[in-house]
């Protein structure tokens, strides 16, 4: 678990570099207690369908939001527990080889007051492929 866990830090401080932004966070989806973990802030769980992770995992679309404390999928909890106040965001689903969302990657706060650009979305979106195959190999040792 622990290697696992210093792979899952690596690619987010990897999108963290390539979105140039404050804080980026991968979301496992548990569909047993349908919520969502975070790998990087121990003992983060999301209520299914809640926030923006919460909205990218149901939906499977990618969540672009430029004034997130003003959108009504805006959820406090998670600035609370991680102490970064949300102000622009991007959640991205990752999906398995079947399509299915298994993960969702959170850049939140683009460095020096800037949005993210669709060039942003294009690079995590490579990287969210990453993680997919990441977890894809993952799920096939362990069956």
């Amino acid at each position: 678990m622990l290697f696992t866990q210093t792979i899952f830090t690596s690619i987010m401080q990897q999108g963290h570099q390539v979105a140039e932004c404050e804080k980026a966070s991968l979301f496992i989806v548990d569909d047993d207690r349908r919520h969502l973990w975070s790998v990087n802030d121990a003992d983060l769980r999301i209520p299914w369908g809640l926030g923006f992770a919460g909205a990218a995992a149901t939906t499977g679309e990618t969540v672009h939001v430029e004034h997130a404390p003003t959108d009504a999928r805006f959820f406090p909890a998670v600035d609370a527990r991680t102490g970064v106040a949300t102000r622009n965001i991007i959640a991205m689903p990752v999906k398995s080889t079947d399509g299915i969302v298994v993960a969702v990657a959170e850049f939140r706060n683009k460095n020096h007051g800037r949005a993210f650009t669709p060039t942003d979305e294009k690079l995590l979106r490579m990287l969210c492929q990453n993680v997919a195959v990441f977890l894809d190999s993952m799920k096939r040792k362990s069956d």
